[in-house]
C-alpha cells in the first residue's frame, strides 16, 4: 500500500492524516492499528480487509469505518484501488465504538 504523493497531509485534531491513498495491486499491508477513528472510502479497485469486527471485501462505493487503535489488515485486489480517509471528529468516536460498519462479509476462501 502506498500513499499519494501528490496529496497534502492535512491535520486533523493534531493528527496528521493523508486523505487519500493508493493502493499498489496485489499488496499486502500486515496487521496495524491507527490512533484515530476514521472512515474509509473506497473510490476504485478494492481490497479485503481483516481486522477486530470481521472481514470485509471493499468495494467502490463502499464504506468501512475504524475505530481508534482497531487492529485490521489489508489484502489489495489485482487492480489496485484508491481509497478516501476522512477522520472524524473526537466528539463522534463515541458513535464509532459502537459498532458501525458498511462492508460486505467475505467467506474464509474470499481471502487471498
Amino acid at each position: 500500500m502506498t500513499l499519494d504523493p501528490d496529496r497534502s497531509r492535512p491535520q486533523f485534531g493534531g493528527v496528521g492524516h493523508s486523505l487519500f491513498q493508493t493502493l499498489t495491486a496485489g499488496g499486502r499491508m500486515e496487521r496495524h492499528r491507527h490512533a484515530h477513528a476514521y472512515a474509509a472510502l473506497v473510490l476504485s479497485g478494492g481490497y479485503v480487509e481483516a481486522g477486530d469486527r470481521g472481514r470485509f471485501r471493499a468495494a467502490p462505493g463502499q464504506v468501512l469505518i475504524h475505530g481508534a487503535w482497531e487492529s485490521h489488515m489489508d489484502a489489495v485486489s489485482a487492480s489496485g484501488g484508491v481509497v478516501l480517509d476522512v477522520p472524524f471528529a473526537p466528539s463522534l468516536r463515541g458513535h464509532i465504538e459502537r459498532g458501525i460498519a458498511d462492508g460486505v462479509p467475505v467467506r474464509p476462501e474470499d481471502y487471498a
